[in-house]
């Protein structure tokens, strides 16, 4: 991984990804809890990421299985606690051997080795997992501080990730060879920043800094199944506006008065491409008014229609909303709901939600 990759992650100011868990009706207190999402689209998405950003950190960061099939993830995650205990109990000079049943007795006394088929004597677990988990704990000792990834994973990200960069439509993005001096391309480029007194952090794909037309264009890639041209659902349902629009307002923190982005027009856009219809990646401009439901979101609004009844549409908020929700909890504590202490825990209810 990338030093400014790691200095980033280690940095306790405030990310996007972080504040939208406070979209919506939240409980505060889970916002203290740190959930690592793991799914193939994660995992193929962020293989992409870096292979397209930092392909000479890709072995550093990713080891590629030589198993046709990973176990099941239980026993995954079982085989992973008893060599994190291993490697607790290891100084630097220890050498780990990468047979899994000369640490018999630690996998027997792990939490979840205990969890697994309670029901089922002792000997038939041990054999259960070290007849699917031996292979992998042997990876595991092998990749030593790598993410392991399946052939399939690879193969299908090494595609897609070939087909954004060579694809004529979208190659600009990237242009890794070009002699125009006049254009900067920043790849996995950290921002820190400050609003409403908040510390925040930014780490944008690709920043592309262009001297002579005075633009800086924020470029952020993302990979989906379905066709490219439902990317639009999938903006709206993982509030990609939001993440967008707080990018923008660590880009803009860099425009100041007399500094050297000073008269800099800045454009935002995200390369797309799907995984299960691969071959034509396409590029979405971000407008205006994208970018401003991003930072101040919708207000709840009703329309009429040709029915007996309106359409109530809620309200969608922005990132300066969710700035001010995360400021109050700083100040408030995390322990109620903002919303529930404003109203004293008394609410109005209607057929179309709270009053």
């Amino acid at each position: 991984m990338l030093q400014r990759v790691i200095d980033y992650n280690a940095n306790q100011a405030i990310n996007q990804s972080r504040l939208k868990k406070l979209l919506g009706n939240e409980d505060p207190k889970t916002f203290l809890m740190d959930i690592e999402l793991t799914s193939k689209s994660v995992t193929v998405g962020s293989l992409v990421d870096c292979m397209l950003t930092s392909p000479e950190e890709f072995n550093n960061d990713y080891y590629v299985s030589q198993l046709e099939n990973l176990p099941s993830e239980t026993i995954q995650n079982i085989v992973k606690e008893q060599f994190s205990t291993i490697e607790g109990m290891s100084t630097p000079e220890t050498v780990i051997t990468d047979n899994i049943q000369d640490y018999m007795s630690i996998l027997v006394t792990g939490e979840l080795f205990a969890k697994y088929q309670a029901n089922w004597k002792l000997d038939t677990k041990v054999n259960k997992i070290v007849e699917e988990g031996a292979q992998y704990f042997r990876e595991l000792v092998l990749s030593r501080g790598k993410q392991i990834v399946s052939q399939n994973d690879y193969q299908l990200a090494e595609i897609v990730a070939n087909s954004i960069k060579n694809n004529p439509d979208t190659s600009w993005v990237f242009n890794y060879n070009t002699m125009n001096h006049d254009v900067i391309r920043l790849f996995q480029h950290p921002i820190y920043f400050k609003l409403n007194g908040i510390e925040c952090k930014a780490l944008l794909d690709l920043l592309i800094i262009d001297l002579e037309k005075k633009e800086v264009t924020i470029v952020d890639i993302k990979t989906m199944s379905g066709h490219v041209l439902s990317f639009e659902s999938n903006a709206k349902s993982f509030n990609y506006n939001l993440q967008m629009a707080f990018y923008y307002l660590a880009v803009k923190s860099l425009i100041i008065p007399n500094g050297p982005f000073e008269e800099y027009n800045i454009k935002c856009g995200f390369l797309v491409e799907s995984t299960t219809h691969c071959g034509t990646p396409v590029y979405y401009e971000c407008t205006k008014d994208f970018i401003e439901v991003g930072l101040y979101g919708i207000p709840e609004r009703i329309a009429e229609t040709n029915y007996n009844y309106p359409l109530n549409f809620k309200e969608q908020e922005g990132i300066i909303h969710l700035l001010k929700k995360y400021k109050y909890y700083l100040e408030n504590g995390w322990q109620k709901n903002q919303r529930i202490i404003k109203h004293n825990s008394h609410f109005k209810i209607d057929w179309f939600g709270i009053v």
